[in-house]
């Protein structure tokens, strides 16, 4: 369905993974149910035949072909620009959304004017619980890297997933859902990093517009971790393009002297991981340069 003013449009982003995108269109009108929506497709120049495949099994489906590889949030922005709804789903092409799930996310935002952004509970294919509502980084985060910090921070302050409800820093980047306005308020997706770590600039942001932000753990999407990630980078790959970019959030979410804190401690605990890492094998040695890097240009400023 693609009317001319829907009340909803689903964003996704897609790079070489055909056949989990086609999924996930197909569970589009069972989990949109009574609403009016739309789909866009922005595919980053895929060369396993995605565009051509959704364009013969979903002739209602905008797809956008993007010559180059815009990354997650270039390329939701573009879907964005061309999107009519009045909410708006950006939708990882490998989510499989379940019955009435954006149905019920569309119900509770819009019964939230200040609600800018929801959530659902993601989980894994094996049922595991993948998303948890998120905390924006300051001090505590400087505090959590401290060797030890971790374990003490279980003991004294365990977590239980919520069941109901609950207002957050940000979301699990998967599957989120917009207030149109609100995204508009913060001038759309950030783009600092190619991917990873966009959705705690994104919570940030609505908390200085002035929208709150809600993880709806009673809705429900299922969701295979990284799928086109996978296929781009190897496993040490994959961990230096998300130690990169978290640095890069890290830099503009904290303030000057936390960040510095902050990343003389990631400097120290990733050159010892190198020196005891075997023939210094393993992402440590990138993640130690990484951090050195953002230390001199801390100084220079």
């Amino acid at each position: 369905m693609s009317p001319e003013s829907p009340q909803l449009s689903i964003v996704t982003v897609n790079w070489n993974v055909k056949d989990l995108l086609l999924r996930m269109i197909s569970s589009v009108p069972r989990a949109a149910a009574h609403l009016s929506f739309e789909v866009i497709v922005v595919d980053n120049a895929s060369a396993d035949g995605s565009a051509e495949a959704v364009r013969a099994l979903h002739p209602e489906v905008l797809v956008i072909r993007s010559p180059e590889n815009l990354g997650f949030s270039r390329g939701n922005n573009l879907g964005f620009l061309r999107s009519k709804g009045e909410l708006v789903a950006f939708v990882n092409p490998d989510v499989e959304l379940l019955p009435g799930s954006l149905e019920r996310l569309a119900s509770f935002l819009r019964a939230r004017p200040l609600a800018g952004m929801v959530g659902p509970k993601i989980t894994r294919p094996d049922g595991a619980v993948q998303s948890e509502p998120g905390t924006l980084p300051g001090l505590r985060t400087v505090l959590s890297v401290l060797p030890g910090a971790f374990r003490l921070e279980q003991a004294l302050f365990r977590k239980i997933p919520p069941s109901t409800p609950v207002r957050c820093g940000y979301l699990h980047g998967s599957c989120f859902m917009f207030r149109r306005r609100a995204y508009e308020a913060i001038g759309l997706m950030p783009t600092l990093t190619f991917m990873y770590g966009e959705e705690i600039l994104i919570g940030r942001r609505l908390k200085d517009a002035g929208f709150d932000v809600w993880y709806v753990p009673d809705v429900e999407v299922r969701h295979d971790d990284d799928a086109s990630a996978d296929k781009r980078w190897t496993p040490p790959e994959k961990e230096i393009v998300r130690r990169k970019a978290y640095t890069e959030i890290m830099r503009e979410v904290l303030s000057p002297n936390e960040f510095r804190a902050w990343n003389a401690i990631m400097l120290a605990r990733s050159a010892s991981s190198f020196v005891r890492s075997p023939l210094g094998k393993g992402p440590e040695r990138a993640f130690v340069e990484i951090h050195a890097r953002s230390a001199r240009r801390s100084a220079s400023k």
